[in-house]
């Protein structure tokens, strides 16, 4: 916003400095300016809105959460899901916390082909940072799954899944 406002006040201060033909000669090689740092602001801000919630492992590990299955891919014995993670309970004050815009990879060992997209689901939380592995030519993935709203993952067994009902979304 402070970029936005500096800007305004160049665009003004430009109209105004026009007043003769030599201002505004002198004036005409920065006209783009301002705009340019108007785009650059609205960049700014466009990606601080989308990026994805960072969450504070320590406090959110160990606690059941309850999330609805967005998309699942069923593997040989394995699933993956992209989970929205709706709100987590913690087991001995059964005190209820709502997560803000959060999406997980949940991967699972074995296979239940009753789960689907749109399923209700809990699950004891014990997620970790996706990170790159370093190797100088790989491919940024997490980067791209970050691009996508996605920090986080988790693998369980399948039979640590429980599902809860359905809550189809529009889509």
């Amino acid at each position: 916003s402070a970029v936005v406002a500096v800007s305004i006040f160049m665009l003004i201060g430009m109209r105004k400095s026009k007043a003769t033909p030599a201002a505004a000669m002198r004036v005409k090689r920065f006209r783009l300016l301002p705009l340019a740092l108007i785009m650059i602001a609205v960049g700014w801000i466009a990606a601080y809105v989308s990026a994805p919630a960072t969450l504070n492992l320590e406090k959110v590990n160990d606690k059941v959460a309850c999330g609805r299955i967005e998309k699942i891919d069923y593997k040989e014995k394995s699933m993956l899901m992209q989970i929205k993670l709706l709100y987590s309970v913690d087991k001995k004050t059964r005190l209820k916390k709502t997560f803000q815009e959060s999406h997980i990879h949940l991967s699972t060992r074995g296979c239940d082909y009753s789960f689907t997209a749109g399923n209700l689901i809990a699950f004891k939380l014990d997620l970790e940072k996706i990170t790159n592995l370093g190797n100088p030519d790989e491919m940024d993935y997490a980067r791209f799954l970050f691009n996508k709203g996605i920090q986080y993952r988790e693998h369980v067994a399948v039979n640590e899944v429980e599902k809860l009902g359905n809550d189809p979304t529009l889509r």
